[in-house]
């Protein structure tokens, strides 16, 4: 399996290696009329650096006992040989200075001073010290494009399996480094873009991070293009993992916001003439291969706690500025929920409701629905009836319809007058399977069609 890695970071020394071919310097990228500084040699007789600059050898060269191992030449380009994933302290040897006497490349490895120093006019736009690799110092946006490092490389890997990667982040916590109190912080990459610019223009954007893939090629076929895989995982040998997030997105107002605030947004923007076999903004999948399954494949959850107006929401799912074709939402085996006509809801297939847990009436009793179906027994010897001042509790919102069915031998009389409005009491017959429909309007149940045996 073949990998091509333009740069490795393995250490503090590796990645400021690969940033002197990759960082565009004005005046410099090639690193003409370089002045070298003095640095002291340590380690080894034999350069683990060598800086040249007579218009024929190579500008800068990394050695590994004498062999090259990385190298950029006259063309600005930067090459690697052999194993591109070294670490160890560098060995400097003492070239000369030349070209001018304010250096532009600075290399220091007595301890106290940084490691390497890349100047221009004298200011340092790239460092690498103890603390890490720093880019700084002015650049050049006549181009309209403006970058503080630039990776610039091609992959052409093409055996079995190759991969290419323009950057390679490893970090690892060895065993030795756990937390000694409280949970620890790690990240492989970490971005911060902050703006403290006053304007007034408008159109100005902000991006922590901005990613595209992009296929350009008129004659082939990309089989997988995604602009960017995020993926948590919890190896085979690992301990416990409490909470696991592959993605997670989170938008903080501090400050006023005067049109949006939203945590993400997806958008779809087809502009072939050809349909492709599906569109979807957003796929959610449960790709377990063991367990019982998800709970839900969407979440809706307030989770703030402490109030409950700073933690509601106005909707679960707001539709009001689509364009629906046909249904608002498709069930698992085809049935739809439409609101195609403003007003009304249409229902694809059966409206069925879920039977209650059945309600053991005692004379006298109250029957407090727990569905929109309820049935009813009793124990009672004889024709049984419901208490004459609440026959049936409240309903939970005006517009609740309530059937109440009887699935006893015996007759059960629904009184009215009792949190009732019925057109009088109203018998349901035992072992007819009466049914009384009802709905609640705020005060009382108002029944809504009359038994046929009444």
């Amino acid at each position: 399996m073949s990998r091509t890695r333009y740069i490795v970071v393995a250490g503090v020394g590796l990645i400021a290696l690969a940033l002197l071919a990759a960082v565009p310097l004005a005046g410099m990228t090639h690193f003409t009329g370089v002045g070298i500084a003095q640095p002291t040699e340590v380690g080894t007789a034999t350069p683990a650096l060598l800086v040249d600059n007579d218009g024929v050898s190579n500008i800068v060269e990394f050695r590994d006992g004498g062999t090259p191992v990385w190298t950029i030449n006259d063309g600005g380009a930067l090459s690697f040989t052999g194993d591109e994933s070294r670490t160890g302290s560098m060995v400097v040897a003492a070239p000369t200075a030349v070209g001018t006497a304010t250096p532009a490349l600075v290399v220091d490895n007595d301890g106290v001073s940084d490691f390497l120093d890349v100047r221009n006019n004298a200011t340092p736009v790239l460092t690498v010290n103890d603390d890490g690799v720093t880019v700084s110092g002015a650049r050049d946006a006549a181009s309209g494009y403006d970058y503080f490092v630039t990776i610039d490389g091609s992959a052409t890997g093409v055996a079995g399996g190759a991969k290419t990667y323009g950057l390679y982040v490893t970090m690892d916590r060895p065993a030795g480094n756990e937390s000694g109190s409280g949970d620890l912080d790690d990240a492989g990459i970490k971005v911060r873009v902050e703006t403290e610019a006053i304007t007034t223009t408008t159109g100005t954007v902000l991006r922590a991070v901005d990613a595209e893939a992009k296929a350009d090629n008129p004659d082939g076929t990309v089989t997988n293009l995604y602009g960017g895989l995020f993926t948590a995982k919890s190896d085979t040998s690992a301990g416990e993992v409490d909470t696991m997030v592959a993605l997670s997105a989170n938008v903080q107002n501090n400050a006023a916001v005067t049109t949006t605030l939203m945590s993400g947004d997806f958008r779809l923007m087809r502009q072939a003439a050809t349909e492709p076999t599906s569109e979807y903004v957003l796929q959610v999948r449960n790709s377990s291969t063991s367990g019982s399954g998800a709970d839900a494949a969407i979440y809706v959850n307030s989770d703030y706690g402490s109030s409950a107006t700073t933690d509601s929401f106005d909707y679960g799912l707001d539709f009001s500025g689509s364009a629906i074709n046909t249904a608002e939402f498709r069930g698992e085996n085809g049935e739809t929920i439409n609101n195609g006509t403003d007003t009304a809801i249409q229902i694809g297939g059966f409206l069925a409701l879920t039977e209650g847990s059945v309600i053991d009436l005692a004379a006298g009793g109250t029957i407090t629905p727990t569905a929109s179906y309820q049935p009813i027994t009793t124990s009672e010897a004889g024709s049984c009836t419901t208490s004459t001042s609440t026959a049936i509790a409240d309903g939970p919102v005006a517009g609740a319809i309530l059937i109440i069915c009887n699935e006893d031998a015996q007759d059960i009389v629904i009184d009215d007058g009792a949190n009732t409005d019925i057109g009088g009491n109203q018998t349901l017959t035992g072992g007819a399977g009466d049914c009384l429909p009802l709905i609640w309007n705020g005060a009382d149940w108002n029944k809504l069609a009359t038994l046929a045996d009444n």
